[in-house]
């Protein structure tokens, strides 16, 4: 079955007929108004495939491995909380709304999530959520990473290179939206994070170049310790490179410990010296 929009409308009753249904150019609704493309997967047939404008749509963990081993490279996600495993090695993209949740599990190892090890995933337009991952270290081991338009929920930590463009971080109490922890390379464009006192800590077991451009960083208080926007660590003897453009800073502190930068964009708190540190600010060489 195929449907192109170009006949009004059409009720699909898909239960259970091991059919392939195909919706090119068409707009989704439930009758009375229009809805996202959950309202077409939501309670179709066991057996059935859904395909919108070319990409599969999957609702379950289980389905996401089905079409990934039938050779998927591409799929929606449909609105719902996923714990995701079995992606491992693979080059995907993963389409979704706000209302696709992605669970990070800890499977062990400080928090680490080993769904999709080894791979190189896109994602489009969904939300990651860690909140129930008690691991030091909330993110998807040894993945590569792109993500574009996401809501991120609760600290989140970068296990391999990773670029961020127009997506929104939200975390509360003493935490970090981010720790770049296993990234040689991480990129955030364009995005907003909002926390309670720290944002970013630059920081790992790796030599890190972070870039942060058109990005907003808003404090929304409850830290009594006096922290940057972005925090510089380092246990690891690693070299670290900060490049931030046309950044804004709403709040957060000038930190007291470590060297003195008399900025709330940035902190050395481990008093790095400039072997080992470099921090370029809107085109200044500032360290």
């Amino acid at each position: 079955f195929i449907f192109d929009g170009s006949v009004g409308y059409e009720w699909v009753d898909a239960m259970g007929t091991n059919a392939t249904y195909s919706f090119t150019n068409c707009v989704v609704t439930d009758g009375t108004n229009e809805k996202e493309i959950e309202t077409v997967v939501g309670n179709y047939g066991e057996g059935n495939t859904i395909v919108i404008d070319g990409v599969q749509v999957v609702a379950s963990a289980e389905q996401l491995v089905a079409a990934v081993k039938a050779g998927a490279t591409e799929v929606f996600l449909a609105p719902g909380e996923y714990n995701l495993y079995g992606c491992g090695g693979k080059t995907l993209t993963i389409n979704g709304t706000k209302n696709t949740v992605i669970k990070v599990a800890n499977e062990g190892e400080a928090g680490s999530d080993y769904a999709f090890d080894g791979s190189t995933v896109t994602f489009n337009g969904v939300t990651f959520d860690t909140s129930a991952n008690n691991g030091s270290y909330k993110g998807f081991a040894r993945m590569i990473g792109t993500y574009n338009d996401c809501t991120f929920e609760g600290s989140y930590a970068l296990n391999n290179n990773s670029v961020f463009t127009n997506c929104t971080f939200n975390v509360s109490g003493d935490a970090y939206n981010i720790w770049t922890w296993g990234a040689a390379n991480a990129t955030f464009t364009g995005c907003t994070f909002n926390s309670d006192g720290k944002s970013v800590l630059l920081y790992g077991g790796v030599d890190t170049k972070l870039t942060v451009e058109n990005c907003v960083f808003n404090d929304n208080g409850g830290l009594t310790d006096m922290k940057a926007a972005i925090e510089i660590g380092n246990d690891y003897g690693r070299s670290y490179t900060l490049i931030v453009n046309n950044t804004t800073v709403n709040g957060y502190e000038i930190n007291d410990k470590g060297i003195n930068t008399g900025s709330t964009l940035w902190g050395n708190k481990n008093s790095m010296g400039t072997d080992k540190l470099n921090v370029v600010v809107d085109g200044v060489d500032v360290y």
